[in-house]
C-alpha cells in the first residue's frame, strides 16, 4: 500500500467563496483516496477560519501585490519540507505563481479554471490583464480542469491550449434527502432568495428592482441576502437602494453562513440574476440539491448547469421586468414550482454529484503520478 501523497493547492485566500469550496470538499475527502492537501494561502483574508475541513494543512505565503512572486522560494520549501508531488492552483494570481515555482520545483502542475478571466469583473482593464496572465502562463501547464463546457471552450479559444490537455469536471454537491411536500398553496408571506459573494456581476440591483415592483404588486414576500458583500462600499450602494425604495423591514442581508443549506431551507424561491462571468456555481449547485424553485439569468455556466431551462426558469440577465415576472408566476403556481424543483434535483444527483467531482479530479492526480 503506497503513502499519502502530499498535494500542494495554490489559494488566493481572502475569502471563502465558490472556489474555496470546491478545495474544502476536495480536502476533506483526499486521504480516502490516499492524498493530502495542503492550502497555501497568497493574500491574508477570512478563508483559512471558515474552512470546514480539518484534514487539509494549512500554509501563509503573503504577496504584497500582484506581481510580487517574493514568497515563490517559501512555497519551494514548504513543498520540500512537505514531500509535496503535486501542484494545483485555481486563479490567475496562484497560476502565475505556479508557472514561476514550476522553474524551481519540477512537479507536476495542474489548473483548476472555474471562471472565465476575460469575462470575470466590471473592470475592463484588470480583466485584460488577467487574461494576458492565464494566456502566458495555462498553456504550461500539465493538466487544465475546466468546471464547464463553456469555460472548456473559452479556454480553447482564448488561450491556445492543446486540447489534450484540458479535462473536464464538472463541480458537485452531496446530494440531500429533501421532501418536496412543501408546494401547497401557501398563506402568509413568501420569501425570495439569493446566495453569493455579492458583486456587481452577481445582478443584486437587478433583484432589488424586481422585489421593489412585486412588493408595488401587492404581494406579501421578503427578501433574503444570504452572504457577504465583496466591499463595504458596494455593500453601502445596495443599502441605499434599500433605503431609497423603503424596503428595508423586507429584506434581510444575513452575512457570511457556514451551513448554506439550512438558509436555502428557508426560500420559497432561489434566485440567481447574474450579469456575467459564471463558471458552475456551486451556490446554485446547493439550491438544486435542495429542491429549490429556481430563477436564473441565461448566461453560459448556468444556462448549461440547468439544462438550457427544463429545471428552471431563464430571464434575460438585467431584465428586471422579466424578473418579476417569472417570479410572480412560480409564487403563483404551486404546481409549476414543484415540477421546476424536482426536475432541478433530479438534474443534481444525476450530473453534479460530489463523489463524481472528486472520483474525477483524485483520477487526474493519479495520472499524473504514475
Amino acid at each position: 500500500m503506497r503513502s499519502t501523497i502530499n498535494v500542494l493547492h495554490l489559494l488566493n485566500g481572502e475569502q471563502y467563496s465558490g472556489i474555496e469550496r470546491v478545495v474544502d470538499h476536495l480536502a476533506e475527502s483526499a486521504p480516502g483516496h490516499g492524498f493530502r492537501l495542503h492550502l497555501a494561502c497568497l493574500k491574508p483574508g477570512d478563508m483559512p477560519s471558515r474552512l470546514k475541513t480539518s484534514e487539509a494543512r494549512l500554509h501563509f505565503v503573503g504577496m504584497r501585490s500582484r506581481i510580487d512572486l517574493t514568497g515563490i522560494l517559501a512555497l519551494r520549501r514548504i513543498a520540500l519540507r512537505e514531500n509535496c508531488q503535486l501542484l494545483h492552483s485555481h486563479t490567475v494570481r496562484s497560476a502565475m505563481v505556479a508557472r514561476a515555482l514550476k522553474t524551481v520545483l519540477p512537479i507536476p502542475w495542474v489548473h483548476h479554471v472555474h471562471s472565465p478571466a476575460k469575462y470575470e469583473s466590471e473592470n475592463k482593464s484588470l480583466n485584460y490583464c488577467n487574461y494576458l496572465v492565464e494566456k502566458m502562463t495555462l498553456p504550461k501547464a500539465d493538466i487544465i480542469i475546466p468546471v464547464s463546457v463553456a469555460l472548456r471552450e473559452y479556454a480553447l479559444t482564448y488561450y491556445n491550449i492543446n486540447p489534450e490537455k484540458l479535462i473536464l469536471v464538472r463541480n458537485g454537491v452531496a446530494t440531500q434527502n429533501i421532501s418536496l411536500d412543501n408546494f401547497s398553496n401557501k398563506a402568509g408571506v413568501r420569501t425570495i432568495g439569493a446566495v453569493g459573494l455579492f458583486r456587481p456581476r452577481k445582478g443584486v440591483e437587478i433583484l432589488l428592482k424586481a422585489f421593489e415592483e412585486l412588493v408595488a404588486l401587492g404581494m406579501n414576500v421578503r427578501l433574503k441576502l444570504i452572504g457577504e458583500f465583496a466591499n463595504d462600499e458596494y455593500q453601502k450602494i445596495v443599502e441605499e437602494q434599500l433605503d431609497h425604495a423603503g424596503l428595508v423591514q423586507r429584506v434581510e442581508i444575513t452575512g457570511f453562513q457556514q451551513n448554506v443549506r439550512d438558509q436555502l431551507a428557508t426560500l420559497d424561491v432561489f434566485v440567481m440574476p447574474s450579469l456575467f462571468g459564471e463558471g458552475l456555481p456551486m451556490a446554485l449547485l446547493e439550491a438544486m440539491a435542495m429542491g429549490r424553485t429556481i430563477i436564473a439569468s441565461r448566461v453560459d455556466g448556468i444556462t448549461e448547469t440547468l439544462d438550457d431551462g427544463p429545471c428552471a426558469i431563464l430571464v434575460p440577465p438585467g431584465d428586471a421586468a422579466a424578473l418579476t415576472k417569472a417570479i410572480k408566476d412560480v409564487l403563483s403556481d404551486c404546481e409549476l414550482s414543484r415540477k421546476l424543483a424536482l426536475a432541478a434535483k433530479n438534474r443534481q444527483q444525476t450530473c453534479y454529484g460530489l463523489n463524481v467531482m472528486e472520483d474525477a479530479i483524485f483520477d487526474i492526480y493519479n495520472f499524473q503520478l504514475s
